[in-house]
């Protein structure tokens, strides 16, 4: 056995993109090449990724037509679903077997992976981004979850959330197999951002990701407030829903850029047209309250580009105890227009936008520096 064999199963392979897929896909490309890597996922969500040759990919079908049909809500049929499935890795690997099984915590997936490691003896490494159980669309797929989940993060080794207060939510019976591992950024944005002159007299403050229709009379509220210093709101988003348009038709100063293909590519166009970067979540908690436990890629992303990062989340979020904790300059809990423009006007005056630069720059270098990040992850798979 291959004692640096890493066996990934997910609902999705490791790809660019969003969400976690993106984030494995880092984790195991920074891996050496003394590892042997192996990708279980449906066959379907292979199709037009460029892998690494060295990979080993191992496609799940569907379903073959002697195979009995799979119902979530009958655990004998996901017992034998799984013993299919485990027959299909088994033809692939032969005898051989990989030194540790890693997970996302978010579906079918996650829980097949947990039962392949109790029938292979095998350690589990689960990650946590999310509360996959806030978008359950019954109360018996609610219920699946949690029963389903608890079943993985007692079989896992290591558990590895974005959060404390994520790990907190599961009651995790024994803290020491837990270890928080912030979501792994792009790296490789070799210069920060120098301060402009332009973002005296014209700031642009940029936002880039999905928009929940809650936010909607906040970035109105943005685009308003900084109207008032001739400033520009900036949306890197995907205009086809409707509140999204009122959205960008509400306000003059509102300009728009569809998504990129690459992340890479977002990060370059935000460095060139933009003097500051908002990461805002929903404040509303009882109509997100996903936002809790959650902490943004984005910020751990954004804060190598050196700019300041104007963070908008309720104090009670782990977002919003991070920013409290680090004393971050330009946090706002809830949307007073005093306190956004005061905010939005130091980002004008060079010396506050190096200050609140200057913070950016501190923890993308420290805790947000991708190869400490790695580090951390490849410590959290080296069982033994």
């Amino acid at each position: 056995m291959n004692n640096n064999h890493i066996l990934f199963i997910g609902g999705f392979p490791p790809k660019q993109g969003v969400g976690s897929p993106i984030i494995i896909d880092r984790h195991l490309k920074r891996l050496p090449n003394t590892h042997e890597i192996s990708i279980v996922a449906p066959e379907q969500t292979f199709i037009n990724i460029d892998f690494p040759e060295a990979w080993r990919l191992i496609r799940m079908p569907k379903r073959r037509w002697w195979w009995l049909p799979y119902r979530y809500t009958v655990p004998l049929l996901q017992k034998v679903r799984f013993w299919y499935w485990r027959t299909e890795c088994e033809k692939i690997l032969r005898h051989e077997r990989p030194s540790v099984i890693l997970t996302v915590l978010q579906d079918k997936h996650s829980v097949f992976s947990a039962y392949l490691s109790k029938s292979w003896q095998i350690p589990l490494i689960t990650i946590l981004h999310d509360q996959e159980e806030l978008w359950a669309k019954s109360d018996k797929e609610y219920n699946w979850i949690k029963e389903n989940w608890k079943f993985v993060i007692n079989q896992s080794t290591k558990v590895l959330p974005v959060s404390i207060e994520l790990s907190r939510v599961y009651c995790i019976n024994n803290p020491s197999k837990v270890f928080k591992l912030m979501p792994i950024p792009e790296g490789g944005f070799k210069d920060f951002i120098k301060w402009k002159d332009e973002f005296k007299i014209s700031p642009t403050i940029a936002y880039a990701g999905s928009i929940y229709p809650s936010q909607i009379s906040c970035f109105k509220k943005i685009a308003t407030v900084i109207s008032k210093i001739n400033g520009k709101f900036l949306l890197v988003t995907d205009a086809k829903k409707s509140e999204v348009l009122e959205l960008l038709n509400s306000h003059s100063n509102i300009e728009h850029q569809e998504p990129f293909p690459e992340n890479i590519d977002v990060i370059n166009y935000l460095a060139n047209n933009a003097s500051c970067i908002i990461v805002s979540y929903p404040l509303d908690l009882h109509i997100h309250p996903w936002a809790i436990t959650c902490f943004p890629s984005k910020l751990v992303e954004f804060c190598h580009l050196g700019l300041p990062i104007l963070i908008i989340a309720p104090t009670t979020t782990s977002l919003g105890k991070w920013s409290l904790e680090h004393n971050w300059l330009s946090y706002l809990s809830n949307m007073d227009d005093d306190k956004l423009l005061l905010t939005l006007s130091n980002m004008t005056e060079k010396q506050k936008w190096l200050q609140m630069a200057s913070q950016s720059i501190t923890v993308a270098q420290s805790e947000f520096n991708p190869e400490y990040i790695q580090a951390q992850f490849e410590s959290a798979i080296s069982i033994g």
